[in-house]
């Protein structure tokens, strides 16, 4: 079957380049496929040229990083080549490989397989982790701090470090609780998602036979999105293919978004070193988007030092637009957005992307006011954080004076705490309110004044209109006052929240009673899929989509780049900072027509993201001579102390420090700010 003409027949025509992809030699290959280059059609046509080749479709592994993107390859995959093979290829996660690994073992072992964090009967990993940070803690957590230990703990296992080791930004408590955790899951005979390719690697290593019987099983391995695969998972890759025979990986390091979750592009980057032999392919033609907006794009990415030589060609004629808006306030950025998108041409889409979720309440409440249809991609759940998450769940509290987990998430900084929580949850019985269990607690000598004041607040507050309890609520704890103040400093998380808080006050007019503005409140905002033209997404969200035009709020300086970020690479740690360039080239190549950046607003005491004048102006990226230095040196960096070089890959160093965190380093950086020497003898 000749597969390229069988395609053309079929509308798609594949380029030289992309004919790379369906070549059957064995030796490991990348192919590296710039935004819009077709990576997902090439895929599909490669399985197909392997059926036609030969290859039984049960000896050919199709992976992909998230079980929407497989379900894309086999619709596309069936529309392509229904009836032209037997049997279909099998697309599928590597998490779902893993887990197929992991049963099949249990039945040759006779032993069980763990169930599932989260599913159906079982515990999420939130109610899990908020165990194990009480227990070591004694205190139980606020919300944000327990999904940021979710975080710390996914990155810890998907980056495989060493017991003891905290990921970055992870408090020192962080390897008890891990190993709290892990203790809370063996106890309920459960795993979680991370668990699986870290299992599935500890098999195939103690097992050798049965490790030779899965090599056995398969000739052929295809995946999409190889940079978002991280140290864990390749582990799994190379155990299963050591030579890499028949590997074949496409993917894009400078789409690599998900550091957070453990991904690194590192490994796309040593791809030839850790599979000798290997071929390096290319496939730099973009069919997405106009030239004017490729041209920005590729001079902002190669500013990025960690990343192969590409280049952005455009297929396209000139006709693009890239642009940036001024708006002197908020409300008038949300103004100046919902303008554009009147505009917006029948039959063509636009995304309008943001960095987080504080973002989608009050920008999809504008747009449902103005009555511009929209979706959001995905609906968020749960997009209230820090203060608002407090207003929320003092709301729910006068709403539903039962509602435990509502007194959970209330949090009044240095009075609710301690003593007070745990004897109100102790006391529960599900008889009783709230109101009535803090004066059950009022006795106490040290938050006696205080239980009894909340009480009396919240059953005040059950009886008032949504307005009324949000003013007794405001001045109370001056939130709003506190926010506003803040926000005028220039911080610009907080001006988000100030934001979002800003913007349920306003809704709450609307509303007669608490419990018709919570169900508004709690709600995802109303969405239209099936007519809205217009999608709202986080950045994060939109990977992998495309759309006419793209709006980008939020780029701010502490935003985007973010404020961590820019925090480490101070401290000579540019990786986050690296990301972050990807995550804002990742949002401009969603662009197909116009692209528009949105500045930051001139009333807030905010700057626009440095990204701006990097995207807007292309310049050259400065070379450094780098010394010898490799792993097992001792080193000694300005702030992170005294540390060993654990591994080198041409500019970035792997430093094991001696408080227990693995950094990853930028040499150049470093020696150019003077922020690291050798403990023994200078650079040489």
């Amino acid at each position: 079957m000749d597969i390229p003409a069988h395609l053309g027949r079929m509308g798609v025509a594949l380029t030289a380049a992309q004919l790379q992809g369906l070549s059957l030699s064995e030796a490991p290959t990348l192919l590296l496929a710039v935004p819009g280059s077709g990576k997902t059609t090439v895929l599909v046509a490669r399985a197909a040229a392997l059926l036609d080749a030969g290859v039984p479709a049960e000896e050919m592994l199709n992976l992909t990083f998230s079980r929407n993107s497989a379900r894309d390859m086999e619709d596309r995959f069936r529309r392509l080549f229904a009836g032209c093979f037997p049997s279909a290829p099998r697309f599928s996660t590597l998490h779902s490989f893993c887990y197929r690994l992991l049963r099949e073992f249990g039945r040759q072992e006779g032993r069980p397989v763990p169930g599932v964090v989260g599913a159906e009967g079982a515990p999420s990993s939130e109610v899990l982790i908020r165990k194990a940070v009480e227990a070591v803690t004694g205190s139980r957590p606020d919300p944000d701090l327990l999904t940021d230990f979710a975080g710390w703990v996914g990155f810890a296992k998907n980056r495989m470090l060493a017991p003891g080791s905290r990921p970055p930004g992870a408090p020192p408590v962080f390897p008890e609780v891990l190993a709290r955790y892990e203790e809370e899951k063996r106890a309920a005979g459960l795993m979680d998602y991370d668990d699986m390719p870290l299992y599935a690697a500890r098999i195939l290593r103690s097992r050798p036979a049965l490790c030779q019987g899965w090599r056995q099983r398969f000739s052929r391995i295809n995946i999409d999105e190889a940079q978002d695969l991280s140290p864990a998972q390749y582990a799994v890759l190379r155990l299963l293919f050591p030579e890499g025979r028949g590997l074949f990986l496409v993917g894009d390091e400078d789409q690599s978004i998900y550091g957070f979750r453990g991904a690194s592009p590192q490994e796309l980057l040593r791809f030839a070193q850790s599979f000798p032999g290997a071929e390096v392919r290319k496939m730099e033609e973009n069919f997405r988007s106009r030239p004017e907006i490729l041209s920005c794009c590729g001079g902002f990415i190669r500013l990025c030092p960690e990343r192969y030589a590409k280049t952005l060609r455009a297929t396209r004629e000139k006709g693009g637009r890239v642009e940036q808006v001024l708006p002197s306030s908020m409300e008038d950025a949300y103004g100046e957005a919902a303008a554009l998108l009147r505009e917006l041409p029948p039959g063509q889409t636009a995304g309008v992307l943001y960095r987080n979720n504080l973002t989608a309440g009050p920008l999809a409440g504008f747009l449902r006011e103005k009555g511009i249809p929209f979706r959001l991609e995905p609906a968020p759940a749960g997009i209230c954080r820090g203060p608002i998450a407090l207003q929320n769940a003092f709301l729910r509290l006068c709403a539903r004076p039962g509602d435990l987990e509502a007194l959970r998430r209330l949090r009044f900084p240095g009075e609710l705490d301690g003593g007070l929580f745990e004897e109100v949850f102790l006391r529960a019985d599900g008889r009783q309110t709230v109101p009535q269990l803090l004066r059950d607690c009022a006795g106490r000598r040290d938050h006696g004044g205080f239980a009894r004041k909340l009480a009396v607040l919240l059953e005040d507050c059950r009886r008032r209109t949504p307005v009324q309890a949000l003013e007794q609520f405001e001045r109370r704890t001056l939130l709003g006052e506190r926010l506003a103040a803040r926000s005028e400093k220039g911080d610009p998380a907080l001006c988000l929240r100030e934001r979002q808080f800003r913007h349920l006050c306003a809704r709450a007019g609307d509303y007669g009673e608490l419990e018709g503005l919570l169900r508004r409140a709690e709600a995802p905002e109303p969405f239209r899929p099936e007519e809205a033209a217009v999608s709202l997404s986080t950045i994060h969200g939109a990977k992998g989509l495309e759309f006419d035009w793209v709006l980008l709020l939020d780029a701010f300086e502490g935003i985007l780049p973010g404020r961590t970020a820019l925090e480490d690479l101070a401290a000579g740690s540019p990786q986050g900072y690296y990301e972050e360039m990807r995550l804002f080239y990742v949002a401009a190549t969603r662009a197909r027509e116009r692209l528009v950046l949105f500045s930051a607003p001139k009333s807030w005491a905010l700057r626009d993201s440095r990204f701006f004048s990097d995207f807007f102006r292309r310049r050259g990226t400065p070379q450094v001579s780098l010394p010898e230095v490799g792993a097992g040196t001792a080193v000694s960096h300005r702030v992170f102390g005294e540390g060993v070089v654990s591994a080198r890959e041409g500019d970035a160093l792997t430093v094991a420090f001696a408080d227990g965190n693995m950094k990853n380093l930028s040499l150049s950086y470093c020696i150019s700010k003077g922020l690291l020497k050798v403990l023994h003898g200078d650079f040489r």
